[in-house]
């Protein structure tokens, strides 16, 4: 493994406190998804609540436009932005440098004695060739990884022709096509997929793309926003 290219994949990769890196980005991304979920949910079960109110308006028209960003930093190729598309790229363009050996050796560093060693060389073996060897036996296929950029280039098709010319910029066109609140979600899902392969394939970990909140966010909905006397 050359060891200038691992250092800048997982610099690219970061962590979820890192700014400007993929990790935060699409920790930043659940939180914002579960936190619409979650006000969904909570309008889906108080009867009260469902009513015309601008705030809904705003609020989705706000989810929208942020997923949609979020979406395009990642599935835009541009050489200029990190994003998983690029990443997919570079690790496409370099595929030999990742070799079953290294994957292996990323399960035996904790070994705690020989046999362990030799139990965890076989499952690091058979991992690799399940999901990262293909065809090639002893190090990564560049088949598999053109199938994610394929995927990742077909989510900025389907997204850009609204997102050019209805957030990044108010075009005179009409947009190409509207995505619905389905799509953005799947559109988000094979992100998150993308990111756990790739973390796996240069880390040997699994990383579970969920919001961990240190507090009940929802406790301000248990409180009065406004005194009944009061006109807002």
């Amino acid at each position: 493994m050359n060891a200038q290219k691992l250092a800048k994949w997982k610099r690219w990769l970061g962590d979820a406190n890192a700014r400007g890196t993929i990790i935060q980005e699409m920790v930043d991304l659940a939180v914002i998804r579960r936190v619409f979920a979650d006000v969904a949910r909570i309008v889906e079960n108080n009867p009260a609540l469902q009513q015309r109110s601008a705030f809904y308006h705003v609020f989705t028209v706000n989810y929208v436009h942020s997923v949609l960003m979020y979406v395009r930093r990642q599935v835009k190729p541009d050489p200029r932005s990190v994003g998983l598309i690029m990443l997919a790229r570079d690790l496409r363009d370099n595929c030999h440098l990742i070799t079953q050996d290294y994957y292996v050796s990323l399960y035996t560093r904790k070994a705690v004695d020989d046999q362990d060693r030799i139990d965890r060389e076989q499952w690091g073996r058979s991992d690799f060739q399940k999901a990262f060897g293909g065809t090639t036996k002893t190090h990564l296929d560049p088949v598999i990884i053109e199938a994610d950029i394929d995927e990742l280039q077909a989510i900025y098709d389907a997204s850009k022709g609204f997102t050019d010319r209805r957030i990044a910029h108010l075009d005179r066109r009409e947009p190409t096509r509207i995505p619905t609140l389905p799509e953005l979600d799947g559109w988000c899902d094979t992100l998150n997929g993308k990111l756990q392969k790739y973390i796996s394939l240069l880390e040997a970990t699994h990383f579970v793309i969920e919001p961990i909140f240190q507090h009940d966010w929802k406790d301000i909905f248990r409180t009065a926003w406004l005194p009944e006397s009061s006109s807002g």
